[in-house]
């Protein structure tokens, strides 16, 4: 019983503080992070916590962090990598629904969904910003309402309190997403007024910009994130982004392509990464197309999962490897 172990002589105590400090550089090299105390001198026991009971916020950032590392780095013989997934999965869709081709309508085209409208990178945003919490095509209805009773922007800020928001009262929380728009017109005149000809808003001068600096830009609007963005980047300005929205999302999880515990935004950062450019585009419509017809299940997409069925390894398996070795105690032996 440790409460009965005898104090130790200080020489030994020694001696045990640097026994502890290389089992903690051990454990840690071994990828299971522990934190070793020793105790005041008169206990002469050692006291370790575990780092998954660790709070700082900081630190479960970190993890989390590297456990989606490992998850895309992991060696097993039965693991394939996210860019041959990603091949197969537009192979065996493009074989069910036929291939997408990118239309180049300057109006609404709901066989796009969010990413529709072709005419400006403005136009496209707004679309994007109509479609949330709705369907394509009650988004794509309001848009054409709005654009039909206002043809310019300008209009819409000039237009009485109202007005606007009851052409698109269809696509639903009208009122909230009017004064978002409202507010980014306003912004890009008061920041932007040279690139703005004749006092009528655009966002066409973003075509000259390098991706992450257009990110960060549109994301500075209220009500814009990460999906809204990567839509317009990839439908309208036809750059190599993969939007993440709720059937990519579900199904990316099912796939094994990211952890179950994986976010909507997190499974963005990391596909974002490792989808192929050159498959973005038809893969991101193509899950959308199956995970509407579907509801999320994932059907001929059986054959494109990340790991096979005889090797197949869920991250419970790992997490719970990970608790187990950090419930290893390290020895302690009493003190003659």
């Amino acid at each position: 019983c440790l409460s009965r172990t005898r104090r130790p002589h200080r020489s030994t105590l020694s001696s045990s503080s640097a026994a502890s400090d290389v089992y903690k550089r051990q454990v840690e090299c071994e990828g299971s992070p522990v934190t070793v105390k020793p105790e005041p001198e008169s206990s002469g026991r050692v006291k370790r916590e575990p780092a998954h009971l660790e709070t700082n916020p900081r630190s479960i950032q970190t993890k989390c962090s590297t456990w989606h590392e490992s998850w895309h780095t992991r060696e097993d013989s039965g693991t394939r990598g996210i860019a041959e997934c990603a091949a197969r999965a537009v192979s065996l869709l493009i074989e069910e629904y036929g291939e997408p081709v990118r239309h180049e309508s300057d109006g609404v085209d709901v066989g796009d969904g969010c990413g529709a409208v072709r005419s400006s990178v403005l136009d496209s945003l707004v679309r994007t910003i109509l479609s949330q919490n709705t369907t394509d095509a009650t988004s794509a209805v309001a848009f054409a309402n709005l654009k039909e009773r206002f043809p310019t922007w300008c209009e819409v800020l000039n237009a009485n309190v109202g007005e606007a928001e009851e052409a698109v009262r269809c696509g639903g929380l009208a009122d909230v997403k009017m004064v978002r728009v409202r507010a980014i017109l306003t912004q890009i005149l008061e920041v932007y007024p040279e690139q703005c000809a004749e006092g009528e808003p655009s966002l066409e001068f973003l075509h000259a910009w390098p991706n992450e600096e257009i990110k960060k830009y549109l994301l500075s609007f209220n009500g814009v994130g990460p999906k809204t963005v990567s839509c317009v980047l990839m439908f309208t300005m036809q750059r190599p982004e993969f939007p993440v929205d709720t059937h990519v999302w579900k199904l990316a999880i099912k796939l094994g392509w990211v952890p179950k515990s994986s976010t909507r935004d997190s499974t963005y950062l990391s596909l974002n990464k490792l989808v192929p450019d050159d498959l973005k585009y038809q893969l991101h419509v193509l899950l959308v197309q199956h995970g509407k017809k579907l509801k999320n299940e994932l059907g001929v997409l059986q054959a494109a999962t990340l790991r096979s069925s005889s090797s197949q390894v869920h991250e419970e398996t790992i997490l719970k490897e990970s608790t187990k070795s950090a419930k290893k105690q390290p020895k302690v032996t009493k003190n003659s």
